[in-house]
């Protein structure tokens, strides 16, 4: 059965679903998720293009970026930490730049915050000392420096829309003729709002625990 077959089979018995839910279906499903199976990213026909994969500079600007953080700290054993990092460019790009600086590689720890298999085999290709982590709660612990592009701005996100009556959550649900749809909510209770009707406001329910992961590090 295909994700969209299971996605309207799931909204047929539970009801509407939020726009996270859908999103994160559609990108992480590991059968058929996005991420999961067939992420095209970089030139030659590819689905999008990231800054790394547009220039080796931006790369080479955050590599010797955390080489100068590592020389401030006081040149410890520290993990350089990637979350999304794609093909690897980024962190091929970073290492090149950076190899000049005496000890620096062999103090750093690299690991990729990833959970697709097809970037891992990609990422591997090009940065073969890096390890693996599916959650930054599972990177390893001590000093860390972490990096990460276009990450958190594509997190699953809810949705709320601002009606003549006030709130409503997008969702995404089924038309008459039994396809997915978007559709709004009843009206949420909320606090009084200067918002124009037709805002539009978003959450990424996923955020919370990243930023508490990273401040915890840096406690």
């Amino acid at each position: 059965m295909s994700l969209k077959d299971r996605l309207i089979e799931h909204i047929r018995e539970n009801g509407p679903m939020t726009v996270a839910e859908y999103m994160a279906a559609c990108l992480y499903d590991p059968d058929d998720g996005y991420y999961a199976t067939r992420p095209a990213i970089g030139g030659d026909g590819a689905d999008f293009l990231t800054a790394p994969e547009a220039s080796q500079m931006f790369g080479e600007l955050i590599g010797l970026w955390c080489a100068h953080e590592w020389d401030a700290l006081g040149k410890p054993a520290f993990n350089l930490i990637e979350l999304g990092p794609g093909r690897g460019v980024l962190m091929q790009d970073a290492l090149r730049a950076s190899q000049r600086l005496p000890g620096y590689h062999d103090a750093a720890t690299v690991v990729f915050v990833e959970t697709s298999e097809p970037l891992r085999d990609a990422q591997a290709e090009r940065v073969p000392i890096a390890e693996w982590a599916p959650r930054l709660e599972e990177a390893p612990p001590g000093p860390s420096l972490v990096i990460a592009n276009e990450f958190l701005d594509c997190l699953p996100i809810r949705q709320f829309f601002r009606g003549e009556n006030g709130w409503h959550e997008k969702l995404v649900g089924l038309s008459e003729a039994d396809q997915l749809t978007f559709g709004l909510s009843a009206a949420l209770p909320a606090p009084d709002s200067e918002d124009d009707v037709g805002t539009v406001r978003e959450i990424a329910p996923g955020l919370d625990s990243i930023i508490y992961e990273i401040e915890r590090r840096l406690h």
